[in-house]
C-alpha cells in the first residue's frame, strides 16, 4: 500500500504468497518502532489487522465508529487469524494474545488515513531540527523552570510504554530464536525446529525464554532486549536464581533492535550470574514485607 510506504515509511517485511486466498501482508513501522500493520486483500476487498491498543495507550475499537468496521476480534475461541499473525517472527507486534487484542477491519477507504493516524499516533506536524531550535524563541523564565520539571505520566501514558516496552522484548526473542536455529543448523542439527522452543510464549514464571535441547548443546537462554546499544538491561530475581542454578546449561543473550523491527544478537553469556561481575549489578527494587509494621 503506497500510503503506508509513504506517509509512515512501512517496510514491508511478510508476503504470505496466497494468491488462491487471497495475500495477507504485514509492514512493519520504523516510527513508532516495531508496530506492525497487516493488510489482507480478497478480491477487492481489503480488511486490515491492528492491535486494539493504539501506540499511545487508547482503546481503538471505540474510535474507529463511523470510520471502519470491525469483523472479528482475537484471539477468540475456534477461531483465528491469518497463520502470518500467529508467528512470534512475523508478527510480534500483531501477533493476538490474552493481553494483546487483534482487530480484522474493514476501513472506509477514505477513512484509511485517519485510522491509521489513529492508531499511530501519528502527527503531521514536524519534529524540530536542531536549527529549528537554536532559531526558536527563547522560553521566559517560568517556563523554563516548568520544562526543567519532570514529566508527569499519566496511566494511559504508562500503559503505553509498558506495551511498546513488551513489544519490544517480543521482537527481541523472536530475533533470538531465529538466531538459535541458524546456530544449530550450522552445526550439523538436521531440524532445529524440533529442538528449540520459546518457552516465553506458555510460561512467563520459567525464568529464561528459550530452551534449546539439542543433544551436547542443550542452552535455557534468557533474551534482554535493547533499543540503545550499549544500555543497561535488568534480571529479576526469579531470572538470577533460575540462571545461576543451571550454571553453564545457562545463557543470556543480548539482542539490540534497530529500525523497520530488526535486531540482532550482539552477545551470548554462558553462566552469566557466574560471569557477569558483582559490581556491574545493582539492587533497584525492594521487596517490601507487610510483616512486622502494620
Amino acid at each position: 500500500m503506497s500510503l503506508l510506504k509513504t506517509r509512515y515509511q512501512a517496510v514491508l517485511t511478510h508476503d504470505s504468497g496466497h494468491t488462491d486466498t487471497g495475500p495477507t501482508w504485514i509492514f512493519t513501522i520504523p516510527k513508532p518502532r516495531g508496530a506492525q500493520v497487516a493488510v489482507r486483500m480478497n478480491k477487492r476487498d481489503l480488511s486490515l489487522y491492528l492491535r486494539d491498543k493504539t501506540w499511545d495507550g487508547k482503546t481503538l475499537e471505540p474510535l474507529l465508529a463511523g470510520l471502519a468496521e470491525v469483523k472479528d476480534r482475537y484471539p477468540q475461541p475456534g477461531k483465528n487469524p491469518a497463520n502470518s499473525l500467529l508467528s512470534q517472527e512475523d508478527a510480534p507486534y500483531l501477533r493476538p494474545s490474552e493481553f494483546n487484542r487483534l482487530l480484522l477491519i474493514r476501513p472506509r477507504m477514505e477513512a484509511l488515513e485517519q485510522i491509521l493516524d489513529l492508531y499511530l499516533a501519528h502527527s503531521s506536524a514536524q519534529e524540530l531540527t536542531a536549527t529549528d531550535a537554536v532559531e526558536s524563541e527563547p522560553l521566559p523564565d517560568d517556563a523554563k523552570r516548568k520544562a526543567a520539571r519532570k514529566a508527569v505520566i499519566s496511566a494511559d501514558e504508562l500503559l503505553a510504554q509498558l506495551d511498546r516496552n513488551a513489544a519490544t522484548g517480543r521482537a527481541g526473542e523472536a530475533i533470538a530464536f531465529a538466531d538459535e536455529l541458524s546456530r544449530l543448523r550450522v552445526l550439523g542439527c538436521p531440524d532445529p525446529q524440533r529442538y528449540v522452543e520459546l518457552v516465553a510464549q506458555t510460561d512467563v514464571g520459567r525464568g529464561y525464554d528459550i530452551a534449546s535441547q539439542w543433544p551436547s548443546e542443550e542452552r535455557c537462554i534468557e533474551v534482554k532486549t535493547t533499543t540503545a546499544s550499549g544500555s543497561d538491561f535488568f534480571i529479576t530475581e526469579n531470572e538470577q536464581q533460575v540462571l545461576a542454578a543451571m550454571g553453564p546449561k545457562a545463557w543470556l543473550y543480548r539482542v539490540d533492535m534497530l529500525g523497520e523491527g530488526s535486531g540482532n544478537v550482539v552477545a551470548r553469556i554462558q553462566d552469566p550470574m557466574s560471569t557477569i561481575p558483582g559490581e556491574a549489578m545493582r539492587p533497584v527494587v525492594w521487596r517490601v514485607s507487610m510483616a512486622g509494621w502494620t
